[in-house]
């Protein structure tokens, strides 16, 4: 698909509504102007991921299927807690250069799932794992190849599905040798498919884009 048309890709009604439920909730943990926009501007890039992942990512529409709204929200969560994690790393970079500290805390990843109605400890380790592995490959600037993998694992188990045992991986991951020893991969068809694997890394980069698009209009 060309660049055009993925940003064009017609946006499911499941995951409109489930941006629609969240978003209404943005009201009751914005402090001010920018707090919302902020929160609004997470969950825009987080919908417009999970969307694309049931579009691009062949192994994940399998498990989609006709879709629900559990579904729909379990992705769109995902996608949103993945575009906390990547403007967290923004901030980081920026403050580094200010000489200051990340502005991303423990409170702005609990609220954000609030925003979803659930901040349960397995939750909040969920996201923690997520950023874990994802902060490593940003410092270690490699190509995210274990992160898209960890992602593409964390779509399946969002649409029913459990192909990675998150019990026998130790995170951030470095190798996937000790995985694959391990038996940690359950279904290794969805996980070991290049086209998947590159395919989702495809839908965080439109996600940050409308997350971006967003702020920058509404600022």
């Amino acid at each position: 698909m060309t660049s055009a048309e993925l940003e064009e890709l017609e946006i499911h009604p499941l995951f409109k509504e489930a941006f629609s439920q969240t978003s209404s909730r943005v009201n009751s943990i914005a402090t001010d102007e920018g707090t919302r926009r902020f929160f609004a501007s997470l969950l825009t890039g987080g919908y417009t991921t999970a969307n694309a992942i049931v579009n691009l990512c062949d192994g994940i529409k399998k498990l989609w299927a006709d879709g629900d709204a559990a579904k729909a929200m379990a992705l769109t969560r995902l996608g949103t807690m993945l575009m906390l994690s990547q403007a967290s790393r923004w901030l980081e970079d920026a403050n580094d250069e200010k000489g200051g500290n990340s502005a991303i805390s423990m409170g702005a990843i609990t609220k954000v799932l609030s925003l979803f109605g659930d901040f349960s400890d397995d939750t909040i380790r969920d996201f923690a794992i997520l950023d874990t592995q994802f902060k490593y490959e940003t410092d270690h600037k490699s190509d995210f190849t274990h992160f898209k993998v960890f992602l593409l694992a964390k779509a399946c188990e969002a649409c029913g599905h459990k192909s990675l045992d998150m019990e026998k991986v130790t995170f951030p991951i470095k190798s996937m040798e000790p995985i694959t020893r391990s038996g940690a991969i359950l279904d290794s068809a969805t996980l070991g498919d290049i086209n998947n694997i590159r395919a989702i890394w495809v839908c965080h980069l439109i996600g940050t884009q409308a997350m971006t698009k967003y702020h920058e209009e509404q600022s």
